[in-house]
């Protein structure tokens, strides 16, 4: 485990490939305390759920201009109706899973109805 950022509070520590922030005082002297090990766990699991994830992948693409790319997503009604729905996302953030997943509960949160989600995988691509 390294050190690669230091603030007044905190660490970036890099252990197996995986960055993750704690505070000095999950430090001790053998290690982490149990604080700061949840902390490299949680970090862990993000890093290597959405490894190689490409929102272009997953919805059907519609159009690219130079800088960004016009997707489109299902949308389900909790009675099973499906509607499409499309959003412009930047070609800097279309592997960036927790982006792309804001951008979805957007667009969920549209909806009047509770329930409604958008389906995900299953995108057509060119």
């Amino acid at each position: 485990m390294t050190c690669e950022q230091e603030t007044l509070k905190a660490l970036l520590m890099v252990h197996d490939g995986v960055s993750f922030w704690i505070r000095k005082s999950w430090l001790k002297a053998n290690g982490l305390t149990p604080a700061g090990v949840r902390a490299y766990r949680i970090a862990k699991e993000a890093h290597f759920k959405h490894l190689n994830f490409d929102a272009t992948k997953e919805f059907e693409v519609l159009h690219k201009t130079e800088k960004a790319v016009l997707l489109r997503c299902e949308a389900v009604t909790p009675e099973g109706e499906k509607t499409q729905e499309r959003f412009w996302l930047p070609y800097s953030m279309t592997c960036n899973y927790e982006f792309v997943a804001r951008k979805i509960r957007e667009i969920e949160e549209g909806f009047p109805f509770i329930g409604t989600y958008i389906k995900w995988s299953g995108g057509k691509n060119e």
